[in-house]
């Protein structure tokens, strides 16, 4: 991780982090082993990601910083 901002917890209990100088999302499993990363690259690019939220529904909401005021809307 390089300059980690915040963390939400998805329903399957994992841990998803704004890994935002690698403009990513991390995710880590209760016990803290790594599972994937997602927004280097594909379909939803991410530009250093600061905050990031999950809804009831399982949504996961990005907020950042290069662009801003802009949201993204992922489905996992």
């Amino acid at each position: 991780l390089s300059n980690p901002h915040s963390i939400g917890l998805s329903l399957e209990g994992n841990f998803l982090v704004s890994d935002s100088q690698n403009n990513r999302i991390s995710i880590f499993d209760p016990a803290g082993r790594y599972i994937k990363s997602f927004g280097q690259s594909g379909q939803f690019p991410l530009n250093f990601p600061i905050g990031i939220d999950v809804d009831s529904f399982g949504n996961i909401f990005v907020a950042e910083t290069i662009i801003p005021g802009s949201k993204c809307l992922i489905r996992m």
